[in-house]
């Protein structure tokens, strides 16, 4: 682990619960994603090694008590 990835800590966050799912299809909806926490991803792995990411992403993540939905 590199000294940067072991320096960081994980920041809280929570995961809200939904009462209708996403379709799973393969196409994020933005309407569907709306209650979604966000969550950057800017560490980049491949290539490079927990280097700072030089394009912008994020993790969406939601839950409805039977299943996490991640996209």
């Amino acid at each position: 682990m590199s000294r940067l990835a072991a320096a960081q800590t994980a920041p809280d966050f929570n995961i809200p619960r939904i009462t209708n799912p996403p379709t799973i299809d393969g196409v994020v909806e933005a309407n569907e994603w709306k209650e979604a926490t966000r969550i950057p991803v800017n560490i980049e792995v491949e290539p490079g090694d927990n280097l700072e990411a030089q394009v912008f992403a994020e993790a969406l993540l939601m839950e409805n008590g039977e299943a996490l939905y991640i996209a």
